[in-house]
C-alpha cells in the first residue's frame, strides 16, 4: 500500500517526495522522461542547490551542440527566406535591372506562395518522416539553386525572376513546416524551449539578417548575377549536414534510453 503517490520528477515532485519519506510515509514517485532527462529542471540548477567540490559541467556537454546543430538546421530556412523576401526588390530592381513595381509584386506573389506550402510542409514531414524530407528539400537546393538562378540571370525578366523565386518559396515552405517540428523534437523536453529559441534566434542573426549583405557582396565580388545562390546552396549544405548529425544523435539516445 502506497501512502503517497507523486506524478512527474521535477524541482517539486522530488521535494514532495523527500518530505513525505521523512515523515514516514511510503512514497511511489512515477516519471514520464526518458532515463537521461530524469529530474527535470533539476539537473540544470544542481550547482545552486546541492554542494559540490567543484562546478559541474551540465550545460557545457550535448546541449549547447545540440543548440548549435540546431541553429545550422535552421540555416536553410532563415537564409531561403530572407533571399525571397528581403532581398528581392533590391535585387530585382538594382542587379537585373527591373522596375520596383515587377520586384514588389514578385514579393507579394512569393509571400502568398510562402503561405500555401507552410501548412504542407508540416504534414508531409508526418506522412514520410522529417529526416528524409529536410535531406531531400537540402539536396534539391544544393544541385538546382545556381541552375535556377543562372538560368534567371542570362536573359532577366519578370516572369523569370517570379518562376525561380516560387520555387525558392517551395523549398522554404515545405523545409520550414518539417524544420520546427524537428527542432522542438531534436531539443531535450526539459531545455525545449530555451534550446529552440536560441537555435532558431542563431539562425536568423547569421545566416538570414546577413544574407542580403552578403548576397550584394557576392554580386560585387563576382561580377555573376547568379551568385546569391552560393550563399543559399551553402546554408543548404548546413541544413543537411545538421539534419545527418541531430538525428544521428537521437538514434543513438534512443538506443541507450532502451
Amino acid at each position: 500500500m502506497i501512502d503517497v503517490l507523486i506524478i512527474g520528477g521535477g524541482n517539486a515532485a522530488l521535494c514532495a517526495a523527500l518530505m513525505a519519506r521523512e515523515a514516514g510515509a511510503s512514497v511511489m514517485l512515477q516519471e514520464a522522461s526518458p532515463k537521461i532527462w530524469r529530474g527535470g529542471n533539476s539537473q540544470h540548477s544542481r550547482n545552486l542547490r546541492c554542494m559540490h567540490d567543484e562546478p559541474q559541467d551540465v550545460l557545457i556537454d550535448a546541449y549547447p551542440r545540440t543548440v548549435l546543430a540546431g541553429g545550422l538546421l535552421a540555416s536553410m530556412t532563415t537564409t531561403t527566406f530572407y533571399l525571397i523576401t528581403v532581398y528581392t526588390p533590391t535585387f530585382g530592381r538594382t542587379v537585373l535591372n527591373l522596375s520596383t513595381t515587377d520586384s514588389m509584386v514578385v514579393t507579394l506573389l512569393v509571400g502568398i506562395s510562402n503561405f500555401i506550402w507552410l501548412p504542407i510542409g508540416g504534414p508531409l514531414s508526418d506522412s514520410i518522416g522529417r529526416r528524409p524530407l529536410l535531406l531531400a528539400i537540402s539536396l534539391l537546393c544544393i544541385f538546382t539553386a545556381y541552375p535556377a538562378m543562372h538560368w534567371l540571370a542570362e536573359a532577366a525578366s519578370f516572369e523569370r525572376l517570379l518562376a525561380v523565386l516560387l520555387y525558392f518559396s517551395f523549398f522554404f515552405g515545405i523545409y520550414n513546416g518539417a524544420m520546427v517540428a524537428a527542432l522542438t523534437e531534436v531539443m531535450p523536453q526539459n531545455v525545449r524551449v530555451v534550446g529552440f529559441s536560441l537555435a532558431f534566434s542563431l539562425a536568423t542573426a547569421v545566416f538570414g539578417g546577413f544574407t542580403p549583405a552578403i548576397s550584394t557582396l557576392l554580386v560585387q565580388a563576382t561580377g555573376d548575377k547568379a551568385s546569391p545562390a552560393y550563399w543559399l546552396m551553402f546554408a543548404a549544405v548546413c541544413g543537411f549536414t545538421a539534419t545527418t548529425i541531430l538525428y544521428r544523435r537521437q538514434k543513438t539516445l534512443a538506443v541507450r534510453t532502451v
